[in-house]
């Protein structure tokens, strides 16, 4: 007997292994190998059902968040900018690098990244 899933969207890509992404909005997306069968993501699915649902749960009663105007927006990064590379660069000392630029950008999943000619990049 088959049990209902919750709805969620498959993306096959160049992958090893599987993963459930559960979004802010609470859409849910599952991560696959291309070479996966369908069967193998039900199952899959199937496995972590009761977790995704926890999890659903948890998201969905997280405050909503505001959205903020452009001009919020603009302040915020004149106020990271400011802030933000004399932090960095107390941490590049206590780790010897060194930092090229900084950079302040708008992106949502992720907190920020560096790359391998020194740059950061903050969200």
């Amino acid at each position: 007997m088959q049990r209902n899933l919750h709805p969620f969207t498959i993306v096959r890509s160049s992958r090893r292994s599987m993963a459930i992404q559960i979004r802010r909005n609470g859409e849910v997306v599952v991560r696959i190998p291309h070479q996966v069968s369908d069967d193998v993501v039900q199952k899959f699915v199937a496995a972590n059902h009761d977790k995704l649902l926890r999890s659903l749960k948890e998201i969905q009663s997280l405050p909503k968040q505001a959205l903020l105007s452009a001009l919020q927006i603009k302040e915020l990064k004149k106020k990271a900018l400011e802030t933000l590379p004399g932090i960095a660069a107390h941490y590049a000392q206590l780790l010897g690098v060194q930092t090229k630029h900084i950079k302040i950008t708008s992106a949502k999943s992720r907190f920020g990244s560096c790359s391998s000619t020194h740059g950061i990049c903050f969200s």
